[in-house]
């Protein structure tokens, strides 16, 4: 959209035989035409496509089934890339995870109502938490939802919008933009949350939106906690999924079968006072 100036022009062709000179290829892309907007209405609109994703041609061997995506425009006047490379998980790994409280459930308005509604005052604490715990999953995944899939679908309504205004302008579409916008700064925020949560930080660096970091340091913490080898007691390190289950389950048995009186060295000497007599009632 519009005409490149002579020098536009030639830091294009120098930019094209940079890349022929490093025998670079483009890994092409999928979304709107254009990765920069600029202007409010259609006198003033201006676009261009100046980011791309390059690679050699090894690493294309190695990761085929890479794709890049042309993000919507959010705040800014340029859209971001993202480069997918295609993982595979452990199809042995079991993603079972247990119950946690969300903290992003209390941002919404209708939680009030719901603890209101089920939670059962007349019970022990322990108890009312069991009852409560299977009807907050299900509120969970009927009313609350998955931020996720919320986010995705603001992101693809987004991305059309964005297309659209790539090839021809709209007043109400970039109403509807800005209003998108504002669900989904909500939502990030709610994301943002999730992985502060996840995390276990007591801090915000600067107040930014640091999901990325979050997301690291959980999937650090996460790591850190998964046990994916043992030393056996002849000082072999097992690697099988199955044994160290096996080992682990050996250990405890064996452990509180064990005669304690063969521990009553270890305590130090009148380490505890003796009690009197005289003091007991």
């Amino acid at each position: 959209m519009g005409a490149c100036s002579g020098a536009t022009l030639r830091r294009c062709q120098l930019f094209c035989q940079w890349m022929d000179e490093a025998e670079l290829i483009e890994l092409g892309f999928q979304g709107p035409q254009f990765t920069w907007f600029r202007g409010d209405t259609l006198s003033t609109r201006k676009a261009s496509r100046i980011y791309r994703s390059l690679c050699n041609a090894a690493w294309n061997l190695n990761f085929p089934n890479t794709t890049v995506q042309h993000l919507p425009k959010f705040h800014s006047d340029h859209l971001p890339i993202l480069t997918s490379v295609q993982s595979h998980q452990d199809p042995n790994l079991s993603t079972t995870r247990s119950f946690k409280f969300e903290a992003v459930w209390a941002t919404d308005d209708r939680f009030s109502k719901f603890l209101a509604d089920n939670w059962s005052q007349d019970l022990p604490l322990q108890q009312a938490l069991e009852a409560v715990t299977p009807k907050l999953m299900q509120w969970s995944k009927d009313v609350f939802g998955s931020i996720h899939k919320r986010k995705m679908r603001l992101l693809a309504r987004l991305q059309g919008i964005t297309t659209r205004l790539a090839t021809s302008f709209n007043p109400g579409l970039l109403k509807l933009q800005i209003r998108l916008e504002k669900d989904l700064d909500e939502v990030l925020a709610q994301e943002e949350l999730i992985w502060f949560q996840r995390a276990k930080e007591n801090w915000v660096t600067l107040g930014e939106q640091n999901t990325s970091y979050f997301h690291h340091q959980a999937t650090r913490r996460r790591r850190r906690n998964k046990i994916m080898t043992l030393r056996a007691a002849n000082g072999d390190w097992i690697e099988d999924q199955q044994e160290p289950l096996h080992m682990i389950l050996s250990f405890y048995t064996t452990l509180y079968k064990e005669d304690n009186n063969q521990y009553e060295d270890l305590m130090p000497r009148n380490a505890f006072p003796k009690l009197r007599q005289e003091g007991i009632s």
